[in-house]
């Protein structure tokens, strides 16, 4: 469990540097706040979501169109974005 919330707070800490990389001012206060919720970080380590899907479903037809198609066509595009938006509701 440990592992996680330090992998979770380094997510958490990436994201702080990128908002201060665009220029937007942080305390050490507002970091050190940012760490430390268990909760927080623990949701911040989850990098990846298994899906399981049905077969004969829009989900299943959309994972199937983007291993065929490829990423960089137009349908493989398309099913992607579908199945972001299943993984993103997962979640």
């Amino acid at each position: 469990m440990f592992g996680r919330e330090g992998l979770g707070r380094s997510q958490i800490l990436r994201q702080l540097a990128a908002k201060v990389k665009a220029g937007e001012k942080l305390t050490a206060k507002q970091i050190s706040k940012s760490c430390e919720g268990h909760l927080a970080k623990q949701e911040a380590a989850v990098l990846s979501t298994t899906l399981r899907v049905d077969p004969n479903t829009r989900l299943s037809a959309a994972v199937q169109t983007r291993v065929r198609a490829g990423f960089h066509s137009e349908a493989g595009r398309k099913a992607s974005a579908e199945i972001e938006e299943a993984t993103k509701a997962k979640r």
